[in-house]
Order: structure tokens, then C-alpha cells, then sequence
């Protein structure tokens, strides 16, 4: 039997992360091959120091009076002397569960933050009345569980999610939400929040925040078609999910000797 969509605030990243159910970042292990997503699945990813740079910013955001919490400042010691061990040794003991941060990585963030509540629109967004961190579950048609966590949703609707990027242009930034498929998480949450709240979202913003400096700022809103587009392409997706837990078969990639298809670029020849 389905469960019935429910949708929570104030869930913590770790009690969302251990609900099993699919998400966004699992459709595009998928993409690669139904053999990757079961691998990560069976091996969680550790946080790499961007991605733990990526949460303390969203805490720092989104979520200032948390950020405590979240993240601490490392002390600048000589592990290499006695003294410096020590106090090392106690820092660890009380930054337990913490992101630990350099000096430098808090001034970034702080940087970051500064430069997005100096942003017109960006400031404006993240200001308004909403729930930060909400957690969806929902179950497809198919019949399996799935799962969203959007940054922020406002009250009138509108669904925020915060981005570091190398650049925050839109050219620059199209290109980013083409290799990561941006698109793809755009479609999800809507979808995933529309199912929980029962009110039909259809307005996502992707706010984009450069990790240098000057810390460039872009608020870019994903267009209808786009989530069109994502759903087609997610679609033959899900089903080869729903496939893989039904024969607990999880493929690589073809058995077949194919064709190497190079990209055009890599072909163009000097005269051209």
C-alpha cells in the first residue's frame, strides 16, 4: 500500500538522508547505470570539503542562528608541537559532529553571504516568510518511494534553491545547469512538493552564488518547458528502476561491443 505524502519542516539532514527512498541524485547515479546507483546505495558517499564548504554556506544562508551547530572555525595550532596537539585534541573532542573549517573557508562563506543578501532579488527571495529544509516523501505510480529537500519554500510558493558555482553569469551558469541537470532537480521538487502539499508548485529559482571573489550573484528561474523536457527524460528512468527492484537486476553498461561515438569536437580537423 502507498503511503500517504507527507511533508516535513524541521527533519534534520541526517534523519532525511536515512528514509529510504529515491531521489533526484539517485535518478542521475541512474542515468550512468542502474549498477552505479546500487553501489551507491549500498556505499554512501562521505561529504567531500566542498560539499561540507556547500552545507556551512546554506546553513550560514539560510539558517544564520544555526550555523553554530553546524560548523566551527578551527584553531590555527602546530599540531607538531605538544601544546598544539593538545588543543587540537580537545577542539575535535567539542567540534564533534561539526564541520571543521579553516580560517580562510569561514571568510569565503562569510564573503558568499554578504555578497547574496547584497543582491537585490536574491535578498528579497531568501527574506520572505517560507519553511528552509522541508522534507517530502511522496510515492510514484509506479510504486516505489521518493523523496525531496527543497532549500526554501516561501509562502506564496515559490521553491529556492541555493547553488555554489565557478560562475554565476548566465552563460556560465546555463552551462552548470546543463552538466548537472538542474533541470532535472527542478522538475523533482516540484513534483515531490505538489504531491506532498497538495498545491500545485510550478515556480523554482535557482539563486547562484560564486565561490571567489567578488562572490558574483545570479537568480535565474527555470522555465515550464524545461521541467517538460525532465520529466521525458527522467521518465524511461523510473521505469528501469521499477524494473531493477522488480528482478533485483541492477545492469552496467552493454554487454555488446558498441560503436565508439566520439564528440564532434574532438573530430574537427585543423582546416576547419
Amino acid at each position: 500500500m502507498a503511503e500517504r505524502p507527507m511533508m516535513y519542516a524541521g527533519m534534520t539532514n541526517q534523519e532525511y538522508q536515512d528514509r529510504p527512498a529515491l531521489s533526484v541524485s539517485a535518478i542521475k547515479q541512474l542515468a550512468r547505470s542502474p549498477m552505479h546507483l546500487r553501489y551507491r546505495l549500498d556505499h554512501p558517499q562521505e561529504p567531500t570539503p566542498a560539499m561540507q564548504i556547500g552545507t556551512a554556506f546554506h546553513a550560514a544562508a539560510l539558517e544564520p542562528a544555526s550555523f553554530s551547530d553546524v560548523a566551527v572555525v578551527a584553531p590555527d595550532v602546530d599540531r607538531r608541537t605538544k601544546d598544539g596537539k593538545a588543543l587540537w585534541a580537545k577542539f575535535e573532542q567539542e567540534a564533534q559532529g561539526k564541520i571543521m573549517l579553516k580560517q580562510a573557508e569561514y571568510e569565503q562563506i562569510g564573503g558568499m553571504v554578504m555578497a547574496l543578501m547584497a543582491h537585490k532579488e536574491a535578498s528579497r527571495l531568501i527574506r520572505m516568510k517560507g519553511l528552509t529544509e522541508v522534507s517530502c516523501f511522496w510515492t510514484d505510480h509506479r510504486g516505489f518511494k521518493c523523496k525531496c529537500r527543497p532549500d526554501r519554500v516561501t509562502e506564496s510558493g515559490i521553491v529556492l534553491d541555493l547553488k555554489t558555482t565557478e560562475d554565476a553569469s548566465p552563460e556560465g551558469f546555463a552551462r552548470a545547469c546543463a552538466l548537472y541537470d538542474y533541470h532535472w532537480q527542478a522538475a523533482w521538487y516540484l513534483t515531490g512538493l505538489t504531491t506532498a502539499s497538495d498545491y500545485r508548485h510550478d515556480d523554482f529559482r535557482l539563486i547562484a552564488v560564486e565561490k571567489k571573489p567578488p562572490y558574483g550573484v545570479g537568480v535565474y528561474r527555470v522555465p515550464r518547458v524545461y521541467t517538460d523536457i525532465a520529466h521525458e527524460q527522467m521518465g524511461p528512468l523510473l521505469d528501469t528502476y521499477q524494473r531493477c527492484i522488480l528482478d533485483n537486476l541492477w545492469p552496467g553498461y552493454s554487454e555488446a561491443t558498441e560503436v565508439l561515438q566520439m564528440p564532434v569536437w574532438a573530430l574537427r580537423t585543423g582546416g576547419e
